[in-house]
């Protein structure tokens, strides 16, 4: 049981928990309103029936749109006389999401939801993920993009999950050394978003070439050459410098040099021995370097996804590095940091975990359970859930 490139269901599951978790405490379903609390000048913290809390979960669920979910349960989780073992003991699932929960901490959530709520990060980022969605169910153009599912939970059963997860823990808590106190992927992410935002970088996509190919399929390629050099055990930022002296930088605008230089600056930072990063990067690099066809597939995807104008994925990576400061971006890379440590110490619930990820990310599973979560998306589902979350863990904890 192994890993590689998973998103988005995790962050669902732990939703889900944390509201189980927290509701014990507040005054759900007993069919009458809940107290005010001490009038103290502030309005009355949302602590009603469940009806009154989540009326369009409610709703959603009354209509059946949870039933493919059902179905996926039914088929993988439980036990049942077709199938007395289960792809996954939801014991042990739920007994790891707890103890990811509670590892996070009431104090940290309740920051967390304030700042997603109460900022303006949630609303740039659902529509993006509503777009995103769509483009790989097929709504947006047609063309259904589950492949990238099947890939990716290829690496999740073929690769070790320990390596990834160990580069990622340590990343997110790396600061930059030429930017004292500033986080590294705050950093990246700026250059990333100052480069994307270049008209040039499209006139540079569409001539660049490399072994006999152009445009997208060159991007890939050179993609996976850059990989093929970090997992070297000889590895040095000046075999980087070469490659792109050679096929890059010939024919890249004097606009985007500079930015680009930057970013090789920063790559040699967190691959420099001392920042104890990149013999995990390598290990979790060369295990998606044995499947080319599926690692390709994955960098296909993150590439189409970026430059698809029916997604406007660069005007919401630009938007991100604007909004998000040096502080609360220290703060969320912290909680990724803690939550990713607390996956990794618990090998047993970590495995079934990403054994999850693996059935949901791939056919013909995908394909019914993508929609669902697009639909929560677009009808405000979601963001109902983490506004109950912030007052059940905020002002109707206290009441």
């Amino acid at each position: 049981m192994n890993f590689s490139t998973a998103k988005h269901s995790f962050p669902t599951l732990l939703l889900v928990c944390v509201i189980g978790v927290s509701a014990g405490s507040c005054s759900f379903d007993n069919d009458q309103p809940a107290p005010p609390l001490v009038t103290n000048g502030e309005p009355p913290a949302l602590c009603g029936t469940t009806a009154s809390v989540f009326p369009k979960l409610l709703s959603f669920i009354e209509q059946g749109k949870f039933e493919p979910l059902k179905s996926f349960i039914q088929r993988h989780l439980l036990i049942s006389e077709e199938n007395p073992q289960p792809d996954i003991s939801t014991r042990t699932l739920f007994s790891g999401i707890l103890k990811i929960t509670r590892s996070l901490g009431l104090e940290k959530t309740v920051d967390l939801t304030d700042l997603v709520t109460n900022s303006e990060i949630l609303g740039e980022q659902l529509p993006l993920l509503t777009a995103a969605l769509d483009f790989i169910t097929g709504k947006t153009d047609g063309k259904s993009r589950y492949e990238t599912g099947d890939a990716a939970a290829h690496f999740i059963r073929v690769c070790d999950p320990d390596h990834l997860l160990s580069a990622i823990e340590l990343l997110t808590s790396f600061e930059s050394p030429s930017r004292p106190g500033e986080m590294w992927i705050d950093v990246m992410l700026k250059e990333i978003a100052v480069v994307v935002d270049n008209q040039k970088l499209d006139e540079f996509l569409d001539a660049f070439e490399q072994d006999a190919e152009k445009g997208r399929p060159a991007v890939i390629n050179i993609i996976a050459q850059l990989m093929g050099l970090i997992r070297q055990s000889s590895f040095s930022i000046s075999q980087v410098e070469t490659l792109l002296d050679s096929a890059v930088y010939p024919i890249l605008s004097d606009e985007l040099r500079p930015n680009v230089e930057r970013m090789v600056t920063l790559l040699e930072e967190v691959t420099a021995p001392d920042a104890g990063i990149l013999v995990p990067l390598q290990r979790s690099i060369d295990c998606g370097m044995h499947s080319p066809a599926e690692r390709d597939v994955i960098i296909g995807f993150l590439y189409d996804l970026l430059f698809s104008q029916d997604i406007g994925a660069r005007d919401a990576l630009i938007s991100v590095a604007e909004l998000v400061s040096i502080e609360d971006s220290k703060f969320l890379l912290g909680i990724v940091s803690d939550l990713i440590g607390s996956i990794r110490s618990d090998r047993l619930a970590r495995d079934e975990l990403l054994e999850l990820f693996a059935l949901m990310l791939q056919q013909p599973d995908v394909n019914a359970l993508l929609p669902i979560v697009s639909e929560l998306i677009a009808e405000e589902i979601f963001t109902e859930l983490l506004v109950a979350i912030q007052s059940i863990l905020g002002d109707c904890n206290r009441a």
